[in-house]
Formats: structure tokens, C-alpha cells, sequence
């Protein structure tokens, strides 16, 4: 994408001015504002900015999830505000008191993390509370008058975020649902690389597992949204039954994309300079594009029906297809057809579920909505108990040494704030409360972004000062940087920082118009002491370090891998298998891949001494993810089948896979697991390796007297296709048994 790129940029723009983000953005801009302005009108300023903490307090915790548990995350965080400010104010005259409960609170609100992201805020908002009341240059006649203040800052934005949700209940669905349709247009779009000539297959393969991700994270965000909100399930009305179906049919759309699994390389090598290639790659990359437009339709509520040229275009591969099977197939690629015969259908049955997408898009009255949607068992139930914190009341719970770094780099920045002659003394400790996270990627990062964005927001902010003081300009140009600071916030913290500077300054300015030199000195200064104290605290008091954790989630991503295989594998015996079991078993390996790989992540921004045996890591995350793949594969194989009589002489295959990842899985320390019986060993000759060799041999034989359509093909075509899932993930399980044997040394 280049600065030039006007259809790019403008799709950008769109994309975010209809996201959720932009949407929080604005929401918390007027809930900020709104108190600002009846103080300004009723001759009460104090009580206004007052009222304003209050109602940012309220809108740090109110990010997307499900609306009673935003309406407690605002009431836990106003009740908190409020004890905060009472207790300040019995405080604030002894520095020693105020020091040491600034320091249990830092603790206290830290170590509530262990309770998830919701609560995580609550105590970021309360610290970030805690901080603006110690500020040095304010004068508060009555604390107790200040926390009702507070609360009914926090209260009334918390009616206009109800106020919201009641006039445009699904609006919130709707954008997170369309996001999700983006992530998963980005995992399109990089499979279809898979076609270009000489691909790089092992970066595309990391990429894939980025790429996976964050669509876990959004679809758990549109789960736990859709399915814990009760006018969604209980008090369904169409469009939440569309919207509903539409997030059921785009993680299957999801599976269909990850089963989309061939042996690239065999293609590759036979047919890399054949047309079919470069047209399926050119076809994907439209269908990726779509997906991602109707993403679009879906935030901005409008429609986007399907589109007659792309049925036309698959239709037109087809045809090809049909064309080179009868022009150059022989003997020699006959396995190379077979592969890309199942790859165009993996396609069409894409194709088929962004339709079906498309149509939900138009929210028409004649969508069938009468399946039957199953969900209790795929939601994650959210439950509080004393005893979780309890449990992480050790050195070993980096919650608790996140607390730990809190409560003390708080107190050192509070004390050393207080000793040295700089004006906003606070600002040290806010900068410290934003900074530290409980992993070290994380802080690192925020720390970079926090100096970076200040400097480069002292010196936007300088300029506009400096270019213009009429009050109407600098109060438009606050507005905008508010705006785009809170939008920016929650997914690209520097912007965020930079926006959030110039609008503090050009705030600061119009509250007490003055020489602003003074005030930029000063936010510069506090900011780089703020950020080394977090530094340096997290060097003494380090985080549990990735190297620590990574192993328990590789056990758990090869556990869930093999529970998955081994239920699909009951299809070989015979016995049927029942789609809400296999998906949730699908969904479970997919979180749990997305943990691995975020952990790996963060593991490769840590310090060097830190990242002992990541390629082997490395080697299990993409092993792991192109076996989930196949697995997905080898389920919509056994779905087509028609002929089963030779399913039973698959098992010595399937038990060997099973075998295999059960041996990694001893070899990474678990124990308890036991092998199969009558599993192949190696590559042995097993009986339907041998059948299918026969039927390749009479292929050939056929191919040779000019006979295309026969019965040998079908029979061929059904169990090469079964074999050739099967080697790969034969091959893929001995590969991370092999990596976790290297790994237990």
C-alpha cells in the first residue's frame, strides 16, 4: 500500500470511521465533554472537570462485550472512584499515609487482573483516578462534595452509553462482527500466496499463524458479545437471528479456509507453469477482497449482496480445469490433478459460505432462519472468587509480580516526584500506571510508544500554540485530538499517545491561558522519569518469562491437536460423529493456538537470553497449525465419501498419528497418556496403501488406452485424497515429536 493508493486509503478511512473504535472514540469524547460544558454553563468549572474523571473512569472499563457486564464494569469502577476520593481526602495532607496507601492500592488494583480484561481496566481506571487527585496545583474545598461530583460524572456516562445501546442496539454486533470478516479476509488473502510461483512457504506459514491470532481474538469477542447478551438469544428478532447465523456461518466459512489444506509443493513442482495456478491465486484474492467489503457492509449496516462474477469466474476455472484434465493429464500428474481437483472444491465451498454471508448482509425477510443454534456449551462462563487471588499470591503468578512491580515503581515515582522541583509531579505516576502490563513485550513496547508519542506530541502541540491563539481553533483542533486519541487507544497505543499530548496541551492552555513553554517542559520531563522508573522496575522485579510459560501452552495446543484428531478419527471405526462436538473441539484447539502463538510472540520481543530454543517453539507453533489444517481437511474428505468399506483399514494410520503426538506430548512432560494398539509403525506397506497403489497403477494403465471417466477414478480420487491428508499429518506429528524430543534435553 502506498501514500498514493487513493482506493486503499479511502477503504482505510471507511473502515475505520465505521469501527467500534471510532465509535468508542466519539462516546467517550462527548461523556468527557458534555459535564465540561453544563460546568461551564452553570458557572461551576471545578464541578465540571470533576464530573469529566468521573465519566473517563466510567469509559476506560466500557469497551465491547456483552451490555450488563459493561453496566457493572462502570457501577464497580464508580463506587471504586468514589472510596478512592474519600480516602485521598482524609490522606492528602500526610504525604507519608498518602504514599503508602498509594502503594497497597497499586497492588490492590493490579492483582484483581487475575479476573480478566474487564476487571484489568477497572483497576487501570481507578489507579489513573488515583493519580489525577494527587496532582500537586489542585485546590479541593470539600472531597466528599468532589466524590459525588465524581459519581455523577461517571453516572451520566454511563445513561448515555445506555442512551446509545437503546437506540442502536446491534450497532456494537454488527461492527465486531465485521471486523471478525476482516481478520479472516487477511488469513484469505494470505493463502491464496500459496499459488504464486515459488512461494516462501515457511514465512507464509508464520504468517498464517499471526493471522489466526487475532481472528480468534474477534470471533471470542463477537462469542462472548452474541451469546451472553439476551436480546440476541432469549428475545431473538430477525436481525439478531442474521446476525447470529452470520457469525455461525463465518467460523465455519473460517474452518473451510484453514481445510483449504493441498500439498503445495506437489502442485508446485507439476503444474507451476500451467494458467490454473495464477487463476486460482487471482480468485482468491477476490474472494479475499469480498469478504472484506462485506465486513464493511456488516459495520456500516448497509448491504452487499453477491457478487455474479465471481460464481462466473469459478465456473470459468472450472472449465479450465476439466480443459487440462483432458489436454495434458498422464500418468505423471495424475496425484498433482487429484490435489488440485480438491483444492477448486475446498474453493467453491468457500465461495459458497461468503455467499451466504453476503445474503445476510441484505438482513432480507426471506433468509431461512430456522436452524437450530446450539451456543451454551461454547461460552465461557465468568465467575469471581477470592480464592483466584488467593491462588496467585505466589512468586510463581506473574499476576502477582506485575502487583508487586505496581505498588512499588508507584511509590518510587510518587516519592521521587515529590522530591524533585517539577511541576505536574503526577504526571511521573500516571506515566507509570499506563506503562507497566503484566508482560514484558507489552511494557517494553507501551514505554517506547509513551516517550515517542510525547516527544513527537510536545512538538505538535508546540507548533499549533505557536501558529495560532484564537480560542475557536484551539478549542477545534482539542476536539479532534481527543477524538482520535481515545479511538486510538485499545489497538495502536502510540497514535494514541501522540493524539492524547497534544490534546492535554492544548487543554491545559485554554483552562489557564499562559506560557506554555513551562507546561511542555514539564510533561517531557515527567514522562521520561516516569517511563525509566517503569523500566527499571521491571528489570528488578522481572515478569515470569515467556521460556517459563510457553511449554504448558505447546502441551496444551498438542493435547487439544490430538483430542481433535482422535475424535475424527471414530469415523474409521464406523461410528458417527456429531457436528456440535466436532466444533467444539475446534474451537477449543483454535484458542489454544492462538495462545501459543501470541506467547510466542511476546517470547521473541524479550531479551535475547530469553528466547533460548524459540526456533524449536517456533517449529511446534507452525507444525501444530498446518496439523489443525489437515485435520479440518481429512473431516470435510470423510464428510463426501460414499464408499466406506475401507475406512477400518485407515486405523493402523490414524493410531500412529495418535501414538506420535502422544509421545510429544510425554517427551514435553505429560503423563498419563497411553498409546494405541494396532498402530502402523514408520511407512510400512499397511493394506490400504497397497490398495491405493493398485488403483493408481490401473489409473495409469487407463489414462494410457484414453479412458477418462471410469469407475477406478472415483474410487481413486476418494481414498488418495483420504491417504494424502493422512501422510501429511503423519509426517507433520513425527516432525513435533521430533522438535519436543530436542525440547526435553
Amino acid at each position: 500500500m502506498t501514500l498514493f493508493n487513493l482506493p486503499t486509503q479511502w477503504q482505510q478511512y471507511r473502515r475505520f470511521m465505521h469501527s467500534f473504535y471510532f465509535y468508542e472514540g466519539m462516546r467517550l469524547t462527548v461523556g468527557i465533554m458534555l459535564p465540561v460544558l453544563l460546568g461551564i454553563y452553570f458557572r461551576h468549572n471545578s464541578w465540571g472537570i470533576a464530573a469529566a474523571i468521573g465519566a473517563l473512569a466510567a469509559g476506560i472499563t466500557d469497551f465491547p462485550g456483552p451490555i450488563h457486564h459493561r453496566i457493572n464494569g462502570i457501577v464497580a469502577v464508580s463506587l471504586s472512584v468514589v472510596g478512592i476520593t474519600l480516602i485521598t481526602g482524609q490522606l492528602i495532607h500526610h504525604p507519608w499515609a498518602l504514599g503508602l496507601f498509594i502503594a497497597v492500592a497499586g497492588f490492590a488494583f493490579a492483582i484483581i487482573t487475575v479476573y480478566g480484561n474487564r476487571a484489568a481496566q477497572i483497576g487501570t481506571a481507578s489507579l489513573v483516578i488515583l493519580t489525577l487527585l494527587v496532582d500537586e496545583t489542585r485546590v479541593v474545598h470539600s472531597y466528599n462534595e468532589l466524590a459525588l461530583v465524581t459519581l455523577a460524572g461517571a453516572l451520566m456516562y454511563l445513561l448515555l452509553s445506555l442512551l446509545l445501546y437503546r437506540l442502536r442496539p446491534y450497532k456494537l454486533v454488527q461492527q465486531v462482527l465485521g471486523q471478525c470478516m476482516q481478520q479472516t479476509a487477511v488469513y484469505l488473502e494470505l493463502k491464496s500466496r500459496f499459488y504464486l510461483p515459488q512461494p516462501n512457504y515457511d514465512a507464509l506459514y508464520q504468517e498464517l499463524t499471526e493471522a489466526q491470532v487475532h481472528i480468534n481474538a474477534a470471533q471470542q469477542n463477537v462469542r462472548e458479545i452474541m451469546f451472553k447478551t439476551r436480546s440476541i438469544i432469549k428475545e431473538s428478532t430477525h436481525t439478531s437471528k442474521v446476525l447470529l447465523l452470520a457469525f455461525l456461518d463465518l467460523v465455519d466459512l473460517f474452518d473451510s479456509v484453514m481445510a483449504s489444506q493441498p500439498n503445495y509443493r506437489l502442485m508446485q513442482t507439476h503444474l507451476q507453469t500451467h494458467p490454473l495456478l495464477p487463476r486460482m491465486h487471482a480468485l482468491l484474492q477476490r474472494m479475499a477482497t469480498e469478504l472484506n467489503q462485506t465486513g464493511q457492509a456488516f459495520a456500516e449496516g448497509n448491504a452487499y449482496p453477491p457478487v455474479p462474477d465471481t460464481a462466473t469466474a469459478i465456473q470459468e476455472l472450472n472449465q479450465l480445469f476439466e480443459a487440462s484434465r483432458h489436454e495434458i493429464l498422464d500418468a505423471d500428474l495424475i496425484e498433482a490433478f487429484i490435489t488440485l481437483r480438491h483444492a477448486l472444491d475446498a474453493l467453491e465451498d468457500v465461495y459458497h459460505k461468503l455467499a451466504l454471508l453476503q445474503q445476510y448482509s441484505t438482513y432480507h425477510k426471506g433468509i431461512d432462519l430456522s436452524r437450530k443454534v446450539e451456543y451454551q456449551r461454547f461460552i465461557v462462563p465468568s465467575y469471581f472468587s477470592g480464592r483466584q487471588v488467593l491462588n496467585n499470591l505466589s512468586w510463581r503468578s506473574n499476576i502477582f509480580r506485575y502487583s508487586i512491580r505496581m505498588m512499588t515503581a508507584m511509590l518510587a515515582g510518587y516519592w521521587l516526584a515529590q522530591m524533585l522541583p517539577i511541576g505536574h509531579a503526577y504526571w511521573v505516576v500516571l506515566t507509570i500506571v499506563v506503562i507497566l502490563k503484566p508482560a514484558y513485550a507489552i511494557t517494553r513496547q507501551r514505554n517506547i510508544d509513551r516517550l515517542l508519542g510525547t516527544f513527537i506530541g510536545v512538538a505538535i502541540g508546540a507548533g499549533i500554540l505557536y501558529s495560532t491563539t484564537h480560542t475557536g481553533i484551539l478549542l477545534g483542533c482539542m476536539l479532534v485530538f481527543m477524538i482520535l486519541s481515545f479511538s486510538f487507544w485499545r489497538h495502536k497505543y502510540f497514535i494514541s499517545v501522540l493524539t492524547l499530548t497534544v490534546f492535554i496541551v492544548l487543554a491545559m492552555q485554554l483552562l489557564n491561558p499562559g506560557n506554555f513553554t513551562l507546561l511542555l517542559k514539564d510533561r517531557l520531563i515527567d514522562t521520561v522519569i516516569g517511563s525509566c522508573i517503569a523500566f527499571v522496575f521491571t528489570l528488578l522485579i522481572p515478569p515470569v518469562w515467556e521460556k517459563l510459560q510457553i511449554g504448558a501452552l505447546t502441551r496444551q495446543t498438542i493435547h487439544d491437536n490430538k483430542r481433535w484428531f482422535d475424535y475424527i478419527s471414530m469415523a474409521f471405526e464406523g461410528k458417527q460423529l456429531h457436528i456440535s462436538e466436532y466444533k467444539l473441539h475446534r474451537k477449543q484447539l483454535y484458542v489454544s493456538l492462538a495462545n501459543f502463538s501470541d506467547a510466542f510472540q511476546r517470547m521473541t520481543n524479550e531479551p535475547k537470553a530469553m528466547q533460548q530454543q524459540a526456533p524449536y517453539w517456533q517449529q511446534l507453533l507452525v507444525s501444530n497449525h498446518t496439523l489443525a489444517s489437515h485435520m479440518a481437511a481429512l473431516y470435510n474428505e470423510l464428510q463426501e465419501l460414499q464408499e466406506t468399506e475401507w475406512l477400518d483399514d485407515f486405523l493402523p494410520i490414524t493410531r500412529q498419528i495418535s501414538n506420535r503426538l502422544q509421545t510429544a506430548l510425554s517427551f514435553l512432560g505429560e503423563t498419563g497418556g497411553q498409546q494405541q494398539e494396532g498402530a502402523a509403525t514408520g511407512m510400512e506397506e499397511v493394506a490400504i496403501r497397497h490398495e491405493v497403489n493398485q488403483l493408481l497403477e490401473q489409473r495409469r494403465q487407463e489414462l494410457e488406452r484414453g479412458e477418462m471417466e471410469t469407475h477406478t477414478r472415483g474410487k481413486l480420487v476418494a481414498l488418495k485424497s483420504i491417504l494424502d491428508q493422512l501422510d501429511m499429518m503423519l509426517q507433520l506429528s513425527g516432525d513435533i515429536r521430533r522438535v519436543s524430543r530436542k525440547i526435553s534435553r
